[in-house]
């Protein structure tokens, strides 16, 4: 076979010769039993060279054309009758268009009868033995199937194609010739003629080949030369069958003088199953994978099934000398066997198999709980029907009026299946296919983060995870190659060394021809076991590599730059297509993140004046023609937001107008600060501080609100610098249109404090503090009829606290010399104290940015000092400048929400509100 396991054109063309012949001789077998002859009515005996009349049926063609019991039949349609064989000769050559003319002798004397013979659809239709020839001959065409299916799906494992050469041979398998087969045959072209002694051959040859395939699957267990001395007295039992069947097939005349050869192919099948079924339990016995253990399982029970079946086929048969199938018990007899290839066939194809109770239990229990959703409405229709029949004499209007309650159970029952039928169906599918939609949603959120990576060795951890979540393998790693070192070595901290894989395999060889995932699978049914070299089988065999997935980049090399490495999976099912997808899919966007990660460090050019952004290399703006300052960074965040334009500065950073380039759409980029994501981002184990951000980011980007900005997308750009992707506004901060110098009217400030509150309202319920409410952070969006309040920079600032754990359950705070997040006129005591982290922060905020709202000032004249730590004196709202422009409702409120003393606060954003809607009255 070529090593990259395709079939080679003259087997593939052999195959197809094959199947065709096994097909059309299976036709002409079931041509056969649809157009058969009327029975003759007599039974004949066979004693040495004669034949006898054993007994006449009455009113048959035998009774009424006066044939008798212990007349002598010499020949039929003139062939001269001395045996089992010559019987045979006439009967599969039977022409119903002439008459049967038997020349007998009766008490010495000779005699000539005629006996004239219909044939057609109607004998077969009128003919006892039809519902046991109809369930056999089904049964053949379906194992006929399999053998076909397997020899498609294992046409490069010489193994496996003896097995679909088994399975035939059972497809094709005929207990006694049926009557007109030559007559049949005869007709046929003579090339077809030819070929259909193959299948002939093969459909006698059931003992050898069972023997033959278990001498070699799951395991070689005889030497060749060992395997064709064993098969020597089957090839012979099969030659003389087919000897015979060629006699079978000679013009009508003398006498064959041939045995029945029948007892003989019967002896020689009983010898070789039992031979096989040994050769099998010794296997069973001696090996030591699990998988080939259970499908030596299979196999046993498939052909003990068979066997047995077969066995007490045959006594019965012989005891009764009745028509095969006319014996109810004999065709379910007939149909035992079918157990034994439908075993083969699944032990064949089956990449690896479970334990059978594992499969009987999970496949019954969703079939029945299936069937009884799907038989619901024809239960409640079956309940109005026998309600009906057992009231027929009861006119139907009397019938509703006394059980109408009954009626409209009924139909209501049957409307509420009808409309939660399929909701029931699905949710029975997820409850049974539950840990097949979690990898798929796990694996395709792992594609999502690599898309927002900044570098591969940021999100090889993930993915690794991820994969090991979803897939649950024994292990799975990704290998990044060194070109220097000839390795493709492992690229997380926590991996292995044993899994470095050298570049020179021929299987990595394999992989940069193929291009997509390959299954290392080491058992017998895959091709890679036996077309790898030796030393490179033990390798892989050494690191239990079950699947290679190559990653490659967009430079066109050949070889792959990395590996996605996995082993067997842990419950030993296979990895399927739906699998393969995913990882291919992942493997793509690795490759396109490694690309973009090794990309040469970029500057961005941008203008003082009018905060356009340009290009590297750009001196000067084309808008008014000031020179351009440069900074560090790219343009192209991540290969995918352009920036276009600078909208404004913060304390966290800056946001720009941008495009996104995939979705083709306007959105706002906010890059954080510089310097505080390289103190963030100095300090802790590298990729720490990236994963919390991410993490905040992905929370931030969760929480959906009306009156908060929606967060598209977060990352970090190759030069570890975050950002986030929000919906591009219009309109202005509450710090622009407060810095007109006019205080807000009460309703307007109401306005702005019903959308505030909400969002902090929703924010504290889902865990969620702001950290750094001002009016910096709230956006007035403007629409047709006014504006909407939303807020802006959730989760940030916790992003980049430098007291917040890296991690749930760490209680090490992350500090930094200087680095304090928030902004001082906005904190509360509590906060500048250092204390946990309270929703009590977000209503001081809220409480001053109503008063500034109100007032235009602040309410607290603070003093700042900075030495050993950080210090403010607070003083009494009541005694601050501001209070004297407030009415006394109004200071009594402001004096309670920004008291020291927690406990006088409004306890959260919805009471906040609801009193300053009192106070503004």
């Amino acid at each position: 076979m070529p090593s990259d396991g395709r079939t080679p054109p003259v087997v593939g063309w052999s195959l197809a010769v094959a199947a065709f012949a096994h097909v059309a001789y299976l036709a002409l077998l079931i041509t056969c039993d649809a157009l058969p002859v009327v029975p003759f009515g007599f039974v004949p005996h066979f004693d040495g060279r004669q034949v006898t009349v054993e007994q006449v049926q009455p009113a048959t063609l035998a009774a009424r054309g006066g044939l008798r019991p212990h007349d002598r039949l010499r020949r039929a349609n003139g062939q001269v009758l001395e045996g089992r064989v010559d019987w045979q000769r006439m009967r599969v050559q039977l022409d119903p268009s002439r008459p049967l003319e038997l020349d007998i002798e009766r008490d010495g004397h000779p005699l000539k009868l005629r006996l004239p013979l219909s044939a057609g659809l109607g004998e077969w239709w009128s003919e006892p033995v039809r519902p046991g020839l109809i369930a056999f001959r089904g049964a053949e065409v379906i194992v006929l199937g399999l053998a076909l299916l397997v020899a498609y799906r294992r046409s490069s494992q010489p193994s496996a194609l003896l097995g679909a050469w088994l399975l035939a041979s059972f497809g094709t398998l005929s207990v006694a010739l049926p009557g007109r087969m030559f007559f049949f045959w005869q007709e046929l072209p003579q090339p077809l003629e030819a070929l259909l002694w193959v299948p002939f051959a093969t459909s006698f040859a059931t003992g050898p080949l069972l023997f033959a395939f278990f001498a070699v699957f799951p395991r070689r267990a005889l030497s060749p030369t060992n395997l064709a001395v064993s098969l020597l007295p089957g090839v012979a039992a099969v030659g003389w069958f087919v000897f015979v069947g060629r006699h079978l097939n000679q013009p009508l005349g003398a006498a064959t003088g041939l045995p029945d050869a029948i007892p003989w192919v019967f002896a020689t099948w009983c010898f070789y199953a039992l031979a096989a079924i040994g050769l099998l339990i010794a296997q069973h016995r001696r090996l030591e994978n699990l998988t080939d253990r259970r499908r030596t399982g299979v196999l046993l029970g498939g052909l003990g099934t068979g066997v047995t079946a077969g066995v007490a086929f045959l006594a019965i048969y012989k005891l009764d000398e009745g028509p095969i199938f006319g014996n109810p018990l004999l065709t379910v007899l007939a149909l035992g066997w079918l157990a034994g290839p439908a075993a083969f066939a699944y032990a064949i194809l089956r990449h690896r198999l479970f334990d059978l109770p594992l499969i009987v239990r999970q496949g019954v229990r969703y079939a029945l709980a299936r069937r009884l959703l799907d038989a619901l409405i024809p239960l409640v229709g079956a309940l109005l029907v026998i309600e009906a029949v057992l009231h027929r004499n009861q006119p139907l209007s009397e019938m509703v009026q006394a059980r109408w309650w009954w009626y409209a159970l009924a139909v209501l029952a049957l409307a509420v299946i009808r409309r939660r039928r399929e909701h029931w169906l699905a949710a029975l599918d997820r409850h049974f296919f539950r840990e097949r939609y979690d990898a798929e949603r796990l694996l395709q959120s792992v594609v999502t983060q690599i898309d927002r990576a900044s570098a591969f060795e940021s999100v090889a951890p993930v993915v690794v995870q991820q994969i090991d979540e979803a897939l649950h393998p024994v292990f799975v790693d990704v290998l990044r190659h060194a070109p220097g070192e000839g390795l493709f070595t492992a690229a997380t901290d926590s991996a292995p060394r044993r899994l470095a894989l050298p570049a020179s395999l021929a299987v990595i060889g394999v992989l940069s021809v193929l291009r997509k995932p390959l299954a290392i699978s080491l058992g017998d049914t895959a091709w890679v076991r036996h077309q790898l070299p030796l030393e490179e089988r033990t390798l892989l065999l050494e690191r239990g590599v079950e699947l290679l997935v190559p990653v490659f980049g967009d430079d066109g090399r050949e070889l792959p730059i990395a590996l996605v490495v996995l082993g067997p999976r842990r419950s030993e099912e296979p990895y399927n297509t739906d699998d393969l997808e995913l990882l291919s899919t992942i493997a793509q966007r690795l490759g396109l993140l490694l690309a973009r990660s090794h990309g040469d460090a970029r500057r961005l050019a941008e203008c003082d004046s009018c905060g356009r952004c340009f290009d590297e290399g750009a001196t000067l703006c084309t808008h008014d023609g000031d020179r351009l300052s440069v900074r560090p960074g790219s343009r192209m965040l991540n290969g995918r937001y352009r920036l276009e334009r600078r909208r404004g500065r913060g304390g966290m950073g800056t946001v720009y107008e941008a495009t996104d380039d995939v979705l083709d759409r306007k959105v706002a980029v906010k890059v954080i600060r510089e310097d505080l994501a390289s103190t963030a981002f100095g300090r802790g184990a590298p990729g720490r501080v990236e994963a919390r951000f991410r993490r905040e980011a992905r929370a931030a980007a969760g929480f959906a609100h009306a009156h908060v900005v929606r967060v598209y997308d977060f990352g970090v750009d190759h030069e570890r610098q975050p950002f986030l992707v929000m919906e591009l506004l219009e309109g202005e901060t509450l710090r622009q249109r407060l810095a007109a110098g006019a205080p807000l009217a009460p309703q307007e400030t109401l306005l702005v404090l019903r959308g505030l509150c909400a969002a902090l309202d929703a924010a504290h319920r889902r865990g969620l503090v702001h950290r750094d409410l001002k009016p910096e952070n709230v956006f007035l969006q403007q629409q047709e009829h006014g504006f909407i309040t939303k807020v802006l920079d959730f989760g940030l600032a916790r992003a980049f606290a430098a007291d917040w754990p890296a991690a749930p359950g760490d209680d090490t705070k992350l500090t930094s010399a200087g680095l304090m997040i928030g902004t001082l006129d906005y904190m509360a005591p509590e906060q500048l104290a250092g204390d946990v982290v309270s929703p009590s922060w977000d209503l001081w905020a809220l409480a001053v940015i109503a008063h500034e709202m109100l007032t235009t000032r602040h309410p607290f004249r603070r003093t700042v000092v900075v030495g050993n730590g950080l210090a403010s004196t607070i003083g009494d709202v009541t005694t601050g400048d501001a209070v004297s422009i407030l009415p006394p409702a109004a200071a009594t409120f402001f004096d309670a929400a920004l008291s020291s003393d927690r406990t006088r606060r409004p306890p959260d954003p919805m009471a906040f509100l609801a009193k300053c809607e009192e106070m503004l009255a």
